[in-house]
């Protein structure tokens, strides 16, 4: 996940900062230091994309800031 799909799947989803971090457990700066480029430890990283993942409602498809929203309730 690059910075700015952080960005775009948070603002699909409609979360602000603080409440990717608080569903991801880290700290609200995590999230802005890694979606403003800066260093972030790995392991904070897969915190905020294993919680992308279980909103079943976010999925990367390139590495490029593309992604796909799943819009089918039946899906969730």
């Amino acid at each position: 996940m690059t910075p700015t799909q952080c960005r775009m799947a948070r603002a699909a989803l409609g979360w602000t900062i603080r409440s990717l971090a608080d569903r991801a457990n880290v700290a609200p700066s995590t999230i802005n230091h890694f979606e403003k480029s800066r260093h972030v430890h790995e392991n904070s990283i897969k915190q905020i994309e294993a919680i992308f993942a279980e909103s079943n409602e976010i999925q990367f498809v390139t590495d490029q800031g593309v992604f796909h929203v799943k819009k089918n309730a039946s899906e969730k």
